[in-house]
């Protein structure tokens, strides 16, 4: 609905496919330099775009959900988040202001999951992915020169739980995340003040 987003004063792109998939970037002012999916990983799936808004560099992504730890699915997600790493370290040498969010698919720690025990090494849970979600936070740590300048804000998920039969019932789990660089942080901070102030 681009038509209708800009009849509303807002700008928008976009990046989809007719399946499952699909990304945007709905702002205010025009996005600039922007980048559909990972540059150099060959992917079908519409899961990443990046644009340049009022002088932040805003990367969206809906990571793979994974399926099952011992299925290809993983394998490509697995892959996917090495390559998302390595692309986002040149973006972070390029832009003091960045901002990565979206749906990552991982809950980061027990306490982003309503039931730890029996999500334990589940979708979501497993060892593996942690160990990406904290390779790619101190990832963007290290290039703020900083320990803890980037900070990681959970964004409440809730997922239908299949496992209850016969009961309309929704787990929490925490798996969609904002990372942002510190002079962003800085800003946001800032603004969330003086909305408070008022």
């Amino acid at each position: 609905p681009t038509a209708d987003f800009g009849a509303a004063g807002w700008q928008s792109q976009w990046f989809g496919q007719k399946t499952y998939n699909g990304v945007a970037l709905i702002t205010r002012e025009p996005a600039s330099a922007v980048v559909k999916n990972i540059p150099g990983f060959a992917d079908e799936q519409a899961r990443v775009i990046a644009g340049t808004v009022a002088g932040v560099r805003v990367i969206g992504g809906y990571f793979p959900n994974g399926q099952a730890p011992d299925s290809d699915k993983f394998v490509y997600k697995m892959a996917w988040l090495d390559a998302l790493r390595a692309w986002l370290a040149t973006e972070l040498a390029q832009h003091e202001r960045l901002v990565l969010m979206g749906d990552f698919n991982i809950a980061p720690e027990d306490r982003d999951v309503y039931d730890p025990v029996a999500w334990a090494g589940q979708i979501h849970c497993t060892p593996e992915e942690r160990a990406q979600f904290l390779s790619t936070q101190s990832a963007a740590q290290h290039a703020a020169s900083a320990a803890g300048a980037v900070i990681s804000s959970r964004l409440l998920t809730e997922l239908p739980d299949h496992r209850l039969e016969g009961m309309n019932a929704v787990v929490m789990l925490s798996i969609g995340c904002a990372l942002l660089l510190p002079l962003l942080v800085w800003q946001v901070e800032g603004r969330l003040r003086a909305r408070a102030a008022v």
